[in-house]
């Protein structure tokens, strides 16, 4: 698990950074849009790779837990 997250957190977040860099010191639209779909890229490579780190690591199913908020208020309520 630990590799998983060592292998792939530090380029995600410097390429984020670049692309986040980029969009916001550009003169041109173009330039813009370059950074933006870079920074956008990146940022939901990142998302999907730690959610999945999140679910191996935690192995917390999220059905389950909704049941079991659902029952709790179904518990209130009556």
């Amino acid at each position: 698990m630990k590799n998983l997250l060592k292998d792939w957190k530090y380029p995600l977040l410097l390429l984020s950074g670049v692309g986040y860099l980029i969009y916001a010191f550009s003169n041109e639209f173009l330039i813009a849009a370059i950074g933006f779909f870079i920074l956008s890229f990146f940022m939901a490579y990142a998302y999907c790779i730690y959610n999945i780190f999140l679910k191996l690591a935690t192995k917390f199913n999220i059905r389950k837990s909704e049941k079991t908020v659902a029952n709790t208020v179904k518990c209130i309520d009556k």
